[in-house]
């Protein structure tokens, strides 16, 4: 019985950790698109080395939309490099402002991208890099898993409404298994043991005789100092 209870313990506060991590993950992830988005940013994921090791693979940047005209040499934009709406985040080493044309690099790379950049293929500058999470952001985000993630986010909520649902059950069982076992007391008589109550302290009596010996030994001691002084 202690065993099981034991084991129920652990499944109780294994539960409910889960429940709560997967449900925070999800509030905060949210509460982060939300304020990305507020803020005018787009959150996009290096899926290369070419800028190791400032913005390594794997990368979470936050990209600002600005007007190309601001921006200058040595910052990092990512822009669109083909009709496939391949985007690329590369570092600008050189700017053609009567074409209109960044020329670009990747941080790893030896040399300079084949190809300038027109401004209007500018989707914006990096204001941040967040190394590692770009992979599991970049996994959340993917149409392909989003029936995968809604499931799982479902699965866990409705596994913790039906532990709650479990857990009062059988805490309901345990206060009627104690009842029972206290109506059975009383119908078979038996009550529980009694701890004798302690025993007042005797009362102190003194005789007459005592009392009058006490008196005298105080009054004589009483006379020796009056005579001392």
């Amino acid at each position: 019985m202690h065993n099981k209870q034991k084991w129920l313990n652990v499944l109780h506060t294994f539960g409910q950790f889960l429940s709560t991590t997967v449900v925070a993950f999800a509030a905060l992830l949210a509460i982060l698109f939300v304020c990305i988005r507020i803020a005018g940013l787009e959150m996009l994921s290096v899926e290369s080395g070419s800028m190791t090791p400032v913005y390594p693979k794997d990368t979470l940047v936050l990209v600002q939309k600005v007007e190309p005209s601001t921006i200058e040499v040595g910052d990092v934009i990512t822009y669109v490099l083909n009709a496939d709406g391949v985007l690329v985040t590369h570092r600008v080493v050189e700017i053609d402002a009567e074409n209109e044309q960044f020329y670009t690099k990747g941080d790893a790379n030896n040399s300079r991208d084949p190809s300038p950049v027109g401004w209007g293929n500018t989707v914006g500058k990096v204001v941040l890099g967040i190394p590692k999470l770009g992979a599991p952001i970049r996994y959340l985000t993917a149409e392909s898993n989003r029936t995968k993630v809604i499931g799982v986010l479902i699965a866990v909520g409705v596994i913790s409404f039906l532990w709650d649902i479990l857990e009062r059950i059988i805490k309901k069982r345990r206060q009627k298994t104690k009842g029972d076992a206290a109506a059975d007391l009383s119908e078979n008589g038996e009550q529980p043991p009694v701890r004798p109550a302690e025993s007042p302290e005797p009362v102190y009596k003194i005789s007459d005789r005592r009392k009058e010996d006490i008196l005298y030994k105080y009054s004589k001691e009483g006379e020796d100092r009056n005579e001392k002084k």
